[in-house]
């Protein structure tokens, strides 16, 4: 709290609020390149499946957090 007079602020999830479906599609996006990466380096193309599937699961997992996150500042941030 700034002041006992100020509501607080809470930069980090309106970040998240703000910027979080982003971040969860360069993550994911992230992931599957660094598979499709290791499947051209290596020559085993089970890496572009693991990419891809470590994609989606991480993809999914930081959109869930961000609706967590939206969930929560709405119930229990005053206005």
């Amino acid at each position: 709290m700034n002041t006992e007079t100020q509501l607080p602020t809470y930069p980090t999830l309106r970040f998240f609020l703000a910027k979080g479906h982003l971040i969860s599609w360069l993550c994911a996006t992230a992931c599957l390149l660094l598979g499709l990466y290791g499947s051209w380096a290596t020559g085993h193309w089970m890496l572009l499946f693991a990419g891809s599937g470590l994609g989606a699961l991480v993809g999914l997992l930081l959109r869930a957090f961000v609706e967590l996150v939206q969930i929560i500042f709405d119930t229990l941030v005053p206005r």
